[in-house]
């Protein structure tokens, strides 16, 4: 998008062409008589991105103290009110408050109203027609402020406790504008005062002038009680279009300021245009209905912009994946080149035995040993596959939950050892077992099935069955469980049957019906 910038001066408007901080001057013309619409339609492409700035003789500065508030947001209600009653019937009007120091609040403002409401209205109507988007307008004494900077002279610092007394560390600044000299009070980058001087015979200002300008100007910043008439001179600082004969020697005081230095520049617009990249916004005199073009062009910039970050991220992600893929198929590769070696080996101590009979028994233990740690890997995805088989063709049975745990198949017990049982389901207690019973409870039997995982079914049947038909789910359902190397335990059946036990109730309410299962996942 082509970026243009147009400043209206005081008898004449300028169109100047921005790009990659530089600021070529495309046309001029006098604004007597100048048909607006027409002059911008021939040198500015339709939607367009345009800034708009002035350079007026009209423009009203009033000198506002502040208290000492630290948040900002209530500082800008108050000076929004002191606007309003300032300015009643400004249309392009705001607030230049200096940057805040980290150890004060600012403690000085200016407001500002631009005059000639109905010129910027015209030229608004024009960059309407041709659908451009005008980003801002802002005054050249806020572009100067920023462009036209010097190092600043040092200053006493404030003493603990007084800071609010400290000198401010004011500059002025005197540049020779197309329109003529403007003249600029800045503090902290805030244009606090501006003034325009102009010559009626159309002749340049030489230093004399200048340092004549200077010196009613600083007398009136003296009256308004910007600058203190007893104090150390104001630094001021001067840019003109063509080099001046230093006839007098510098500094030069005039008044309260002090002129230190001089410097040339050829077009104080271009320059300042170019050389301002990020404008102040707290300086911007348009309200938001005339800038939305440009608003609805920043949301799409930062929509296309998240848009990019989000498909990065996406790219990034599927390198990621595609890495983790890579090397899982790596992985597998390496385990069946593994498994491949081992039957290898299993097959020269096969045919090691078929020579050596005395090797026979170790070949055929490492063969055995070897199919049976890979038929007992326990599947817990099949057995919940069964599960949920079992669930859906009980639909009074609600599971809420599913815990599983699986056994070291690789464990091998030691001589005259069982294999562990610790993954076994819990069986329920008998009640009220006989000391007969449990001293004739036989010992763990070392060729039992081993049981390779457990899965334990926490849930609810439907509390509207009767004791029978509740009963008769959960029998369903621990059949449709049971199986193949599949063992089912009750651990809380869905209606205790123990004859020794007493059944209790309350009428009007129907009891709880909550069971637990389990299923053992067996070797053989």
């Amino acid at each position: 998008m082509a970026h243009f910038a147009i400043v209206i001066g005081h008898s004449s408007a300028y169109i100047y062409q921005v790009a990659r901080a530089n600021a070529q001057r495309v046309a001029m013309a006098p604004l007597a008589d100048l048909d607006v619409a027409a002059w911008l339609a021939d040198h500015v492409p339709p939607q367009s991105r345009c800034t708009l700035s002035t350079d007026f003789l009209e423009e009203a500065y009033v000198r506002s103290p502040l208290p000492s508030m630290w948040w900002a947001p209530n500082r800008q209600q108050l000076l929004g009110r002191r606007l309003t009653q300032q300015f009643r019937s400004g249309a392009y009007k705001a607030s230049m408050v200096p940057q805040s120091s980290p150890l004060q609040p600012p403690a000085i403002a200016s407001l500002f109203n631009l005059g000639q409401p109905e010129v910027v209205a015209q030229w608004l109507a024009a960059l309407d027609a041709l659908h451009a988007n005008v980003d801002g307008l802002w005054t050249f004494a806020s572009l100067g402020a920023q462009a036209f900077t010097v190092k600043r002279p040092k200053v006493p610092q404030a003493k603990p406790g007084n800071l609010r007394k400290r000198t401010e560390p004011f500059t002025f600044s005197l540049i020779e504008t197309p329109s003529g000299l403007r003249q600029t009070l800045v503090l902290d980058g805030a244009p606090l005062f501006s003034r325009l001087a102009i010559k009626t015979d159309g002749s340049a200002f030489d230093l004399n002038a200048i340092v004549a300008e200077a010196a009613r100007t600083g007398q009136y910043l003296v009256s308004q009680d910007w600058l203190a008439s007893n104090g150390p001179p104001t630094p001021a600082f001067v840019w003109t279009s063509s080099a001046v004969e230093t006839a007098i020697e510098l500094p030069v005081v005039a008044g309260p300021l002090a002129v230190n230095e001089v410097h040339q520049v050829d077009d104080a617009y271009a320059f300042a245009i170019a050389k301002v990249v990020r404008l102040q916004q707290s300086q911007q005199l348009l309200p938001l209905n005339a800038r939305a073009n440009w608003q609805v062009q920043l949301l799409g910039r930062q929509a296309l912009i998240t848009g990019a970050c989000v498909l990065g991220a996406a790219v990034v992600w599927a390198g990621l994946s595609l890495y983790q893929s890579t090397q899982a198929r790596s992985g597998a590769a390496q385990k069946i080149a593994s498994a491949h070696a081992l039957d290898q080996e299993t097959k020269n101590k096969v045919a090691q035995a078929v020579e050596d009979p005395a090797k026979a028994a170790l070949a055929e233990a490492s063969v055995s040993t070897w199919r049976r740690a890979v038929a007992e890997q326990p599947d817990q995805l099949v057995a919940l596959v069964n599960a949920a088989n079992a669930l859906t063709a009980t639909p009074d049975l609600k599971m809420d939950r599913i815990r599983w745990q699986t056994a070291n198949v690789w464990e091998q017990p030691e001589q005259g050892q069982s294999p562990t049982t610790l993954f076994q389901c819990p069986r329920p207690p008998k009640s009220n077992p006989s000391p007969q019973a449990a001293a004739s409870a036989e010992p763990p039997n070392p060729d039992a099935p081993r049981v390779l995982a457990t899965l334990q079914f926490e849930g609810d049947v439907n509390a509207s069955l009767t004791h029978r038909d509740a009963v008769a789910v959960q029998d369903k359902f621990n059949a449709l469980l049971a199986g193949a190397r599949r063992h089912v335990v009750v651990e809380v059946p869905a209606f205790d049957q123990d004859p020794n036990k007493p059944f209790a109730g309350l009428l009007g309410k129907v009891g709880e019906r909550r069971i637990k299962q389990c299923v053992e996942v067996l070797d053989k």
